[in-house]
């Protein structure tokens, strides 16, 4: 069974003239895991101007509503799927040789 965790590195902020410390960019990677087996997948997502009325102060943020935040943005379902053909190559590693005659 593949475990997915959301890796949060790190967010670009900035001001408006009511807020602070807006996030403008979160910078993050999709980790999909089984057994000895990982796979990253790194995002930048660029966030949307905010809304005074459901600003959410920085220090207020929790993982929870970063993910909230990036799945708005992104098809997690079909990145989970890439993540885990990837994991089915590395486990099932496919080799191209090249065509008999080719070799010569």
């Amino acid at each position: 069974m593949i475990l997915y965790d959301f890796i949060f590195n790190s967010v670009e902020v900035t001001q408006t003239d009511d807020l602070s410390n807006v996030v403008k960019k979160v910078i993050w990677q999709l980790k999909g895991s089984e057994d000895e087996i990982a796979v990253f997948v790194p995002f930048s997502t660029e966030m949307d101007p905010p809304n005074n009325e459901q600003f959410i102060n920085f220090e207020d943020l929790t993982e929870e509503i970063m993910i909230s935040w990036v799945s708005e943005k992104i098809d997690v379902a079909s990145i989970k799927l890439n993540i885990l053909k990837e994991i089915e190559l590395k486990k099932n590693p496919v080799l191209e040789k090249p065509l008999p005659w080719a070799a010569n």
